[in-house]
């Protein structure tokens, strides 16, 4: 049989996507869930992938309970609860690592797939509707405004970890059901979640006292986690030649890496351009940025100009 090109084996992939969302079966199952005391070294948790079906990601739960011990009242900061999680990686089975980037990153991603903030619920004050919609149930919560001083706080977030692109594009899917390799989701516990106000940049922790001061805001007792696996199962499969027997998977998706990663960059000069360049023979889907002025987030004023380029001159 002669080998096909790239335009047949991209009609091949839709069809076959199509054929795998049609008759397979999605699942979210229940793979880890535990409690941790973060000490500030012990804060990861490793969890292997079930091997089972193409997945698709991971819904990660996480609550974890402070208790304030300051002599003000601590807020959350402007990323807040979004950075209880520092950091997830996800290695696949193959031992190449797909995601290394921050919690921040991913509530901003899966805001950005949804196109409404990720968990969140319009107020129903806010609407015109005699129907009470709105936040009936809360899922992503936490103490807000402030935890007072010598109370406690509790903080409920969501993530949605990807492996595959999309709900109906399953580019970066992985097909788990084997025997002879592992693949793991490892996320870590902020090691710092509490900063004081002054003399230090609060960007990247949960709260922040009102006022400033150095007493400090600590975890209490444990943190517990549920993590989810989402994939399709009863996947089908081919009914004869060599491969009968053998499921039937997209062949670029499965071949393709959806890879979501994270750094950090300096020295920025006022009144210049300051390049950040993207790495060749990758295709970019989207990029977050956080800009940090010193500690300080502001409405954007900072930053005058957003340009994409193309070999360094053609602006899109």
């Amino acid at each position: 049989m002669a080998a096909m090109n790239v335009a047949q084996l991209r009609a091949m992939d839709d069809a076959y996507t199509r054929l795998i969302l049609r008759n397979g079966e999605e699942l979210t199952q229940s793979i880890a869930s535990g409690t941790l005391t973060p000490n500030g070294t012990n804060n990861t948790i490793t969890v292997p992938m079930r091997a089972v079906g193409l997945c698709r990601g991971f819904i990660v739960k996480v609550t974890a309970s402070f208790t304030n011990t300051a002599a003000n009242a601590a807020a959350f900061t402007n990323i807040g609860a979004a950075n209880l999680i520092s950091n997830f990686t996800l290695t696949d089975l193959d031992n190449y690592q797909r995601i290394n980037t921050a919690g921040y990153h991913m509530n901003a991603l899966n805001t950005a797939k949804e196109g409404f903030p990720f968990g969140a619920a319009l107020l129903s004050t806010a609407m015109d509707s005699p129907v009470k919609y709105g936040n009936n149930m809360s899922v992503i919560a936490g103490t807000v405004p402030a935890i007072s001083s010598g109370t406690a706080g509790t903080i409920t977030m969501y993530y949605y970890v990807p492996l595959a692109y999309g709900k109906h594009d399953l580019r970066g899917a992985l097909f788990t059901g084997v025997t002879n390799a592992t693949g793991y989701l490892a996320f870590t516990f902020n090691p710092t979640p509490y900063v004081a106000k002054t003399g230090a940049d609060p960007t990247l922790a949960v709260y922040t006292d009102n006022v400033g001061g150095s007493a400090a805001v600590i975890v209490q007792g444990a943190c517990t986690y549920n993590v989810y696996q989402c994939y399709i199962d009863q996947l089908p499969k081919y009914t004869s030649g060599a491969a009968a027997g053998a499921p039937i998977l997209p062949p670029l998706s499965i071949r393709t890496q959806y890879r979501l990663f994270n750094t950090s960059l300096q020295g920025v000069t006022a009144n210049q351009d300051f390049p950040i360049p993207f790495s060749n023979f990758q295709d970019f889907l989207s990029a977050t940025i956080v800009y940090d002025q010193n500690g300080t987030l502001n409405a954007g004023t900072d930053i005058s100009a957003f340009k994409l380029l193309a070999a360094n001159t053609l602006q899109f």
